[in-house]
């Protein structure tokens, strides 16, 4: 019983505690969820050079045509100029003004000028690799730009098509005959690269380029597809490129290629290239030290300065430095297989993941493409599930068994929407052995359960969106073990999270909320660890611990729960450390039927009553704030014995300590503040009540 009813006529001031609280807000009963967006900046690059003069559309019209020259490379087919020139046309000799001077949107005179230029780069890459991946390099051209502005504040246009007409002005203009070092090139390493002579000859340009600047850090070099020449040192050693390359600060992409662009990982790389970047624009902006004359001195001299000795530099001869150094390449990776799948016939490996999933041998990646796919997923080997696209547009729903039965040691499932349409007790996703990676993921029920694990399972859910279930959005048992980070859960029929039966998960940094009964039912000897976790705005509980169980909660936020933030009965234990429970509606913790929780420095605030003990209830409280309660700070009722140590109860709307047909231990408790005293304790149960050392007045 969580909400006993206590009067009395001679006492005028005992509360009733199931009086309805009036307070000045409302709690929220339904939360959207706001997905963040990774914005893009508008492409910078692209800077129309229109004019009204009928010169400079010829001009640029014959620009944009490709020249067949010597100076002509041909890369799987298309041709353009390496070092375009304007044709020679008399009357384009002389050009508009805005035409002429409009370069990265700076105005600058038709001879070199010292104003600093926009920092940008180059592209350079092979064609076919961007078609075989629809446009994947373009994508990332895209993003990369959007990120390098995000972090100088500064647009950055990368320059990618030859055949554009801005490639050839901006090459002509920056590289034959800028002199500064604002200028990259972004090299997208793959076998085909190293086979282009237009790549090769863009790379050894950019080289000489390097060394006459004196600077090492403008060829940026990404690692797209595994390379045997760089990864064979026999082979690299033949290549000139490939082991300059080897050299250098790469970028490895290889693991990223088939990942959707929303994962964090993906977005971490494009950071770190970007911040590259950005320090490498930094230390061209920096001022020129003037060179500094320096006494000459012998290699492997003493010197003195002062007080202070200088040891001597090691001596080193010509050409031990060469033979000491090791040029290493990137270590061999096999790169997994992919099969595609697409539920539009002819246009991919396979029309069904179950297709796919049963062609592949093991190991291999499978991208699933946008559309509805109507099938229940068996995953029983280790393999890689990535939706290759919109996580909206690519949907996986079942009714006639578990839309995903995960049942392989290994594997991973990303990025897609998967959806339980039946009414016979299945689950979307049921998780029975195996440590399974499910990321970035939709997950919603019209049955029981959303996602369950049990078994063996130690599955790993990250970033998941939990939502809609006709019982609970997670349900793990029978000892399974998981871990759940950053997932979104709300909007279940009865509780968002369950642990049953020894099940023992993980859960860190999720909001739980907008359940019918509870944020978080712990029952017949569940466990498990929540951590950082937002539990709010369930109709009845935010946690509710019964029938043995024993969890550990630490540094969540219980708050605006209808009922009670912490609900512990029926013989549960459980610890509770370091956590805020506030404004919920009738409890902040309840602990009834011979329940024994342990509690420890946390707030508990703005609820009716802070902490209600009832029905044989137990527990230890120690070090906590328990204050700013409609009523009271704590009251023991029917044979409720707490044991409550060190805590601070204070500000309170009646009394500190309330005692009614119970007892327990106060010790060294702050009861001052409150506003009707520190105790009120009903006859026939002061003897049951002990107290020592507290502070009242």
């Amino acid at each position: 019983m969580l909400a006993p009813t206590v009067s009395s006529k001679s006492d005028a001031v005992e509360p009733t505690f199931a009086r309805p609280l009036r307070r000045g807000r409302r709690v929220p009963t339904s939360y959207n969820f706001a997905l963040g967006v990774f914005s893009r900046a508008a492409e910078s690059a692209r800077r129309a050079l229109t004019t009204r003069s009928n010169c400079a559309s010829n001009f640029a019209l014959s620009f944009s045509q490709p020249v067949k020259s010597a100076a002509s490379r041909d890369v799987r087919g298309c041709s353009f100029p390496i070092h375009p020139s304007p044709p020679q046309h008399s009357h384009c000799l002389s050009l508009p003004t805005s035409v002429q001077q409009l370069i990265d949107g700076r105005f600058r005179s038709c001879e070199y000028s010292d104003m600093p230029r926009t920092p940008a780069a180059f592209l350079s890459y092979v064609q076919l690799n961007d078609k075989h991946d629809n446009g994947r390099l373009t994508e990332f051209r895209e993003r990369l730009e959007s990120e390098v502005q995000m972090h100088t504040g500064e647009p950055f246009p990368i320059f990618q098509d030859r055949n554009d007409i801005q490639w050839g002005q901006q090459w002509k203009e920056r590289i034959d005959e800028g002199i500064d070092a604002s200028t990259f090139l972004i090299a997208i390493i793959t076998p085909s690269y190293l086979k282009s002579p237009a790549c090769r000859d863009e790379f050894e340009l950019f080289l000489k380029r390097e060394k006459k600047l004196k600077r090492n850090d403008l060829i940026l070099p990404l690692l797209y597809v595994e390379t045997q020449t760089l990864s064979d040192e026999k082979k690299q050693a033949k290549d000139s490129i490939a082991k300059e390359i080897a050299k250098r600060q790469w970028a490895d992409w290889r693991d990223l290629r088939p990942e959707p662009w929303t994962t964090p990982e993906v977005s971490k790389r494009l950071a770190k290239i970007a911040m590259q970047i950005r320090d490498a624009i930094e230390r061209d902006a920096g001022p020129k030290p003037k060179p500094v004359k320096r006494s000459q001195r012998k290699q492997g001299a003493r010197l003195e300065l002062g007080n202070i000795i200088v040891l001597p530099d090691p001596i080193i001869k010509p050409g031990e430095l060469e033979t000491q150094a090791v040029e290493r390449g990137p270590s061999g990776q096999t790169e997994a297989k992919i099969i595609t799948v697409d539920s539009i016939p002819g246009r991919a490996d396979c029309q069904t993941i179950s297709e796919a999933i049963r062609q592949a041998t093991g190991g291999e990646r499978i991208l699933v493409r946008p559309g509805i796919y109507r099938e229940g997923i068996v995953l029983n080997k280790p393999l890689e599930i990535l939706g290759d696209g919109s996580r909206e547009e690519i949907i996986v729903e079942f009714n006639t068994a578990n839309t995903l039965l995960a049942t392989t040691d290994f594997g991973r499932v990303a990025n897609l929407t998967l959806r339980q349409t039946g009414s016979a007790h299945w689950r979307c996703v049921n998780i029975t052995q195996g440590r399974l990676q499910l990321e970035d993921c939709e997950i919603t029920s019209q049955d029981l359960i959303c996602l369950g694990v049990q078994g063996g399972a130690d599955p790993r859910i990250r970033r998941c969106i939990i939502h809609g279930g006709k019982r609970c959005g997670v349900y793990v048992s029978d000892n399974a073990k998981s871990t759940f980070e950053d997932n979104d859960i709300f909007g279940h029929s009865q509780s968002g999270v369950e642990i049953w039966t020894g099940g023992d998960p993980v859960f860190r940094r999720n909001r739980i909320h907008a359940c019918h009964l509870a944020g978080v039912l712990v029952h017949d000897g569940g466990k498990g660890t929540l951590e950082d976790n937002e539990i709010f705005a369930n109709k009845t509980f935010g946690v509710a611990l019964s029938k043995g169980a024993d969890p550990l909660f630490r540094r969540n936020r219980i708050h605006d729960n209808g009922g009670t933030g912490v609900g512990c009965s029926t013989d549960s234990n459980g610890t509770f450390e370091d956590n805020e429970i506030s404004v919920n509606g009738n409890f902040g913790v309840a602990i009834v039927n011979r329940a024994h929780p342990t509690l420890r420095r946390n707030r508990i605030y703005a609820s009716k009553l802070g902490v209600l003990v009832n029905e044989g209830g137990k527990g230890n409280l120690e070090d906590n704030s328990i204050f700013a309660n409609a009523q009271g700070g704590v009251a023991v009722f029917s044979a409720g014995a707490p044991s409550v140590r060190r805590n601070r109860i204070y500000q309170n709307g009646i009394v500190a300590v309330y005692v009614s047909d119970g007892g327990g231990v106060f010790e060294e408790n702050d009861l001052r503040g409150n506003n009707r005293g520190a105790w009120h304790i009903k006859p026939g149960c002061a003897d049951k009540t002990v107290r020592n050392g507290n502070i009242e007045k």
